[in-house]
């Protein structure tokens, strides 16, 4: 189970406060360079879940999601991470961070020849990126 520490409560404040303000509101936003340590984060949490595999999928969530998450949250995240885990390849397009804890990541899957765009929100808690879900 997840040890909710006062950090991943307030991560999980940060996230949810952004998620029910809607998206259609203007949030500041900065563009995290390709070579920022946050994108190489990012590229190692994608490393990591594909290496670990689909049977290994609770062992990489408990490792790499936010805390906090309920258990819907949770079954969208584990559903969207296992998409990552599936692909024949992904690749990080672009970094996005919202505020000093909030990140928003494009993804560019490919599946047998076909590419597929998902966008997934993540949060710094603990002074690392943590899944917390699709976008």
């Amino acid at each position: 189970m997840y040890r909710i520490t006062i950090r991943n409560r307030f991560a999980a404040a940060i996230l949810s406060a952004v998620v029910l303000a809607g998206c259609g509101k203007e949030y500041p936003r900065q563009n995290v360079p390709a070579d920022a340590k946050q994108a190489a984060e990012v590229r190692s949490m994608i490393e990591a879940l594909r290496q670990a595999g689909e049977a290994r999928l609770d062992e990489s969530m408990r490792q790499q999601a936010a805390a906090g998450l309920d258990e819907r949250q949770r079954e969208a995240l584990a559903a969207m991470l296992k998409q990552i885990i599936l692909a024949e390849k992904v690749e990080l397009t672009n970094l996005d961070q919202f505020g000093r804890k909030v990140y928003r990541a494009s993804l560019q899957l490919t599946f047998e020849s076909a590419s597929n765009d998902l966008v997934a929100l993540l949060v710094q808690a603990d002074g690392a990126l943590r899944w917390a879900g699709p976008n």
